[in-house]
Order: C-alpha cells, then sequence, then structure tokens
C-alpha cells in the first residue's frame, strides 16, 4: 500500500484536509473527522466554518475535486469505478453526468429496480418481454400493447401531450380531430 497523501479540500484550505485513502482532518490540529457512512455504504464528512455553518458533503466529491480537479460541463457526479461507495480513493473515482450514473449503477448490479423480476403489473421480465433503452432501463412489452389498444379503443385521455401529433394518430390510434388533422398534414407533408 503506497504513503498516504494529503492535499487541502477545495474551497476549505486552511481548515480541512483530504487524503488518498478517504479521509477528511481538521488542517490544524490534524484530528481525522468520524464523518457519517449511509445504509448503502456511502461516506459524507461534515465541515465547519463560521459565518457557514455546518455542511455535509459527499466524501467521494471531497477526494475527487482535490486529486482529480474540478468537474467539467455536465459531469458533476463524483463516480466509483467499481461501483463500492465506500471506496472513495482517487483512481476509483472519476467524474460522469447523472446518466452514467444510472449506467454505472446497472453495470455494478447496484440499481434497486434491476434486482426486479416483474413489472408492476407483474409481467416478467423476459428477454421476449422487455424493451432496453439506451439508459440500461427495462420496459415491459406487454403493457406497452395493453396501453396502445387501450388508446385505439378509447383515444389519448384528455390533456395527454401528444395530441395533434403525427404519433397520437398513427403511434396510438388516436382518432380526436387534433390528431386527425395531425395525420392528414404529416402525410400530405410526405408527398411534397
Amino acid at each position: 500500500m503506497s504513503e498516504e497523501e494529503w492535499r487541502p479540500v477545495v474551497g476549505w484550505e486552511g481548515r480541512y484536509e483530504v487524503s488518498s485513502l478517504g479521509r477528511v482532518r481538521n488542517a490544524r490540529t490534524e484530528h481525522v473527522l468520524a464523518g457519517y457512512t449511509n445504509p448503502i455504504g456511502r461516506h459524507f464528512t461534515t465541515l465547519y466554518r463560521k459565518g457557514v455553518g455546518r455542511v455535509r458533503y459527499a466524501t467521494a466529491r471531497i477526494v475527487c475535486q482535490s486529486f482529480n480537479g474540478p468537474p467539467v460541463g455536465d459531469a458533476t457526479w463524483a463516480l466509483h469505478r467499481d461501483g463500492d461507495p465506500s471506496n472513495d480513493t482517487p483512481g476509483n473515482l472519476y467524474w460522469g453526468t447523472p446518466l452514467e450514473n444510472v449506467q454505472d449503477m446497472m453495470r455494478h448490479g447496484r440499481h434497486a429496480l434491476q434486482s426486479k423480476a416483474e413489472c408492476p403489473s407483474g409481467h416478467p421480465y423476459t428477454e421476449e418481454n422487455t424493451y432496453l433503452s439506451k439508459a440500461g432501463g427495462r420496459s415491459c412489452k406487454e403493457c406497452h400493447r395493453t396501453a396502445v389498444r387501450e388508446t385505439a379503443r378509447s383515444g389519448l385521455p384528455d390533456g395527454d401531450h401528444r395530441h395533434g401529433t403525427w404519433r397520437g394518430y398513427a403511434g396510438y390510434g388516436c382518432r380526436c380531430d387534433m390528431c386527425r388533422r395531425a395525420g392528414r398534414e404529416y402525410r400530405a407533408s410526405r408527398k411534397r
């Protein structure tokens, strides 16, 4: 194991330091703070400064900022490469987007919905009955087919955002005046 390296906490320089092992200490007294661990194993640290008060931070975020630099663009979440939320070492952390965080959780098998064997209506999540999104999410094909059949029978519900669109007419079979007009306009535009 390598030597523990300490660096100033960004924004709290002179008051707090963070180590390459994910520990936070008071810079003046070198007292290591106890912190807090939530039920899934993620570490938090509470920092205090007069005029600011107590502020709780995710320790992963403190380590990532101090060792890997500030977040860039939309990548503002400190993500764990190994999927272990308690491993707050700089080499294990990187900046990512909320979507990348969900994809990361799916890849490591830590997403809460991933372990469900069936949809809320009770249909099994089998290969034949599951749509997979680019983000790694799942939806039930049988529920989708049922919704399309219901819409074709009764039209889209009042106030639905798909009213007056080609998708409302062709995809959901809504035959209200707005959707029929959208269908005619779409077909006319395809002939031009």
